[in-house]
């Protein structure tokens, strides 16, 4: 009898694993729960602590998380405990806690290259990348997702290899690399297409989009962005959605059509703040700030530039915090506050040069020096 119902929480959990895999958090949670009131029933600690995880990983709960790392310390599993540690870092990071979420996502590393697991260093590898570039250091980031990509491929982990090439895009962008952020995103978004992987192919149409804004394709980048758009409301990924919209007011608003930017900005904003993305709502106000600086509304510009330099300052992120500072420049500039615009545009090429941004800097300085 009890071997029926292992059978069936295994059964479950595989199903769990499986929804999760697909980004059908919903079914995965539903089973992973099943799974774990069987698992408690009849005493089973492993699959108790696994249906935990899978759980943390679906909800991004940091109880659950705890809950099974404490189980697999206490059974000696260094698998799982490595597993939960790198969900506990993905946890943190969703929470801007960078300091806790690299904590973490080291201690797993290492228990993934003792025991030779390379699907789990792969792993972490891509949590520790996302990690230092939300603190700005992009060239750490590249470096460990480099690492990633080449496990991924060795081991034929093509999800894997194609979420990678994704980061790795975007990662380029960040550093203003448009062509290897192009070349990325296709072929991640190849592989995704190949794999069936809707998110997949959603996050490498909304790079795409991104990219072909920097080369003010907008044509195209309109047509990129409302694919991924299309793809994120059909599966229900509200953080994507919001991402699209805030990426086709961008779009709009290199056409000078700031009425439907803002439209588009505004709600992408709402829904940062519903699913309380902090990093996203940043971002969403400092398309705003933009938008109606575009058509001289220099007291808007100003209030939204500073509330998102309020944010990226709280979460550290340096790379906002200095286009936040630009934009401020602009604000001041279109015043004829010269004071202002100087103080702000040398402390925005500061932080581009720490951060790497070449091109940003020089631009910055060079304005700097003609005045």
């Amino acid at each position: 009898m009890i071997g029926d119902r292992l059978g069936e929480a295994n059964a479950l959990q595989t199903l769990a694993d499986g929804a999760l895999v697909h980004y059908e958090f919903g079914r995965a949670e539903e089973h992973a729960n099943q799974a774990l009131a069987i698992y408690r029933t009849i005493g089973d600690r492993l699959g108790e602590a696994n249906a935990l995880r899978i759980l943390a990983d679906t909800v991004g709960s940091e109880e659950h998380a705890n809950q099974a790392l404490a189980i697999y310390r206490t059974i000696g599993d260094r698998f799982g405990e490595a597993n939960a540690l790198r969900i506990l870092a993905g946890t943190a990071l969703r929470r801007y806690e960078f300091g806790r979420a690299e904590e973490h996502a080291n201690r797993a590393l290492a228990i993934h290259r003792t025991i030779g697991d390379r699907l789990g260093e792969a792993n972490t590898l891509h949590t520790l990348a996302n990690t230092v570039r939300q603190l700005g250091d992009t060239a750490r980031a590249e470096e460990h997702a480099s690492q990633a990509l080449a496990i991924y491929r060795t081991i034929g982990e093509r999800l894997g290899e194609s979420n990678i090439l994704e980061f790795l895009a975007d990662t380029a962008l960040r550093r203003d690399d448009t062509n290897r952020a192009e070349e990325h995103a296709n072929q991640a978004l190849a592989i995704h297409r190949t794999i069936n992987n809707r998110l997949g192919q959603a996050n490498a149409l909304q790079t795409l989009a991104e990219t072909s804004v920097r080369y003010r394709r907008t044509g195209r980048a309109e047509e990129q962005a409302n694919q991924a758009l299309a793809i994120y409301r059909t599966i229900g990924d509200r953080l994507g959605e919001a991402n699209a919209l805030r990426i086709l007011a961008d779009t709009v608003l290199q056409r000078d059509d700031t009425g439907r930017a803002e439209e588009h900005a505004n709600q992408a904003l709402a829904i940062y703040r519903t699913i309380d993305d902090r990093l996203g709502e940043a971002n969403a106000l400092q398309t705003l700030a933009n938008t109606v600086l575009q058509r001289d509304d220099t007291d808007q510009a100003e209030e939204h530039a500073n509330q998102a330099l309020a944010i990226y300052r709280r979460l550290g992120n340096r790379l906002g915090e200095a286009n936040a500072l630009q934009t401020l420049a602009n604000t001041a500039l279109q015043r004829n506050d010269t004071g202002t615009w100087r103080h702000n545009l040398a402390d925005a090429a500061s932080l581009y040069e720490q951060i790497g941004i070449a091109r940003e800097a020089a631009m910055c300085r060079k304005q700097l020096k003609g005045s």
